[in-house]
């Protein structure tokens, strides 16, 4: 603080550049236990009339563990005295701390300041400015738990009563369950096959399942409880390889494959209902269109953008390739594809055509509060420090005077005023 970050006198920081140190690594805004949070990012963009752009993600001392990047956001213009607030939900894992740091922004000035030793408070660069990091967590979604389902529907797990009741009114009190049945390997082969239908993410047959039952039945001779069983031999399934890696069958793949392939590629992680209902169906290859433009208004292929956008190596060019492979590929059909994606003059007046909205409209944006109203200000708008190659359908001006960005022609996120 002084010397590359400038302290505000309510505190706030305000950064000039992404790189450097110190890192904007907050480490009051740490994880004790793994799980979904909350996180709230309080600021504002500092000396600028452009919104600035920045990441949240979470980093580690743990040696070689992930940095994850949860995504790119921005701060209008404002101050201490008009603060912006962005608010997003991640999976964090444990002894982890946010970091907030600024993305398209310099400071090109900082070794001449450091040498003359001019004072910090003299930039009159844009900034990004950082009020305060909220973090609540880890949340409870749901209880029973998805996963807790997945095992135990179906099966008698109850509560022993502890031999005083008032220690159920204790925070520090955690009950303990047991597990009555009159057909252990039938219930241990229905709850294993949930679990490995959804771990492997396709329909597994009785002799996949089988060893996973017969370690079960082991544990069980050794002695453990019903309950423990069931969890080793759950830890067996996760161990797979069904479960680890994108095992496809050779030749044409089936619509599990598909199905797999085309959510891991768009939102990096595993099928979700719809697709999977559609494979079950066999149903998927004729809807495989449509469900590729649901995947990408998904709130999750913002996770495709921030991979691919954080992919590079320091110092590594830039560039981007597409290599198709396949036989008899109609090598004129794809270069006119492409082709219609090139930025012209005569594709952005189609693209503006096309939009829903006009400048001037009155609108409702999807925002942290909810849907909060405004008017379109501008049509295909692309601001400082946005993400390579992204360009906003609409920048609205909500009735608080922000200005935000809509990222998609979508009702999800803007729609007509009621």
């Amino acid at each position: 603080v002084g010397d590359q970050w400038l302290k505000l006198e309510d505190d706030s920081i305000v950064r000039f550049a992404r790189t450097g140190y110190p890192t904007g690594m907050i480490r009051t805004a740490n994880t004790r236990k793994e799980g979904f949070y909350k996180i709230k990012v309080k600021g504002f963009a500092h000396q600028s009339d452009q919104p600035l752009t920045f990441s949240v993600g979470a980093v580690t001392f743990k040696r070689g563990a992930p940095n994850p990047v949860f995504g790119y956001y921005s701060f209008p213009p404002g101050g201490p005295d008009k603060l912006h607030t962005v608010e997003l939900t991640a999976f964090i894992g444990a002894n982890y701390m946010i970091s907030v740091e600024p993305y398209g922004i310099s400071d090109p000035d900082l070794g001449r300041r450091r040498k003359e030793k001019i004072p910090l408070n003299t930039v009159k660069a844009p900034g990004l400015g950082v009020h305060s990091v909220e973090l609540e967590g880890p949340l409870v979604g749901e209880f029973p738990s998805a996963g807790h389902k997945l095992l135990f529907t179906g099966i008698n797990r109850t509560e022993i009563p502890p031999r005083n009741p008032n220690d159920r009114k204790r925070s520090s009190y955690k009950p303990v369950f047991e597990i009555k049945s009159t057909d252990e390997p039938a219930d241990a082969e229905q709850a294993l096959g949930r679990l490995a239908t959804a771990a492997f993410r396709r329909p597994v047959d009785p002799n996949e399942v089988a060893p996973y039952v017969k370690l079960f039945e082991t544990e069980r001779a050794k002695g453990e409880a019903f309950e423990p069983a069931l969890r080793t031999a759950s830890r067996a399934i996760l161990c797979s390889p069904h479960f680890l890696f994108l095992r496809e069958p050779a030749g044409a793949l089936d619509d599990f494959a598909v199905a797999s392939r085309l959510s891991y590629f768009l939102t990096r992680t595993a099928p979700d209902t719809e697709l999977l209902a559609l494979a079950h169906a066999g149903k998927l290859r004729p809807n495989l269109r449509v469900q590729t433009e649901r995947l990408l208004k998904d709130a999750r292929f913002g996770r495709f953008i921030t991979d691919f956008t954080e992919a590079w190596l320091p110092g590594e060019e830039r560039t981007s390739k597409l290599v198709f492979i396949g036989k008899n590929l109609d090598h004129a059909a794809l270069k006119a594809a492409f082709a219609a994606c090139l930025i012209t003059p005569e594709m952005t007046e189609k693209k503006l055509k096309s939009l829903r909205f006009a400048i001037g409209d009155k609108v409702q944006c999807k925002t942290g509060a909810g849907w909060s109203k405004g008017t379109v200000v501008q049509l295909m708008w692309r601001g400082p420090g946005m993400p390579p190659g992204m360009v906003a359908p609409y920048q609205v001006e909500l009735e608080s005077g922000d200005l935000i960005y809509a990222p998609h022609d979508d009702d999800q996120l803007i729609r007509k005023q009621a």
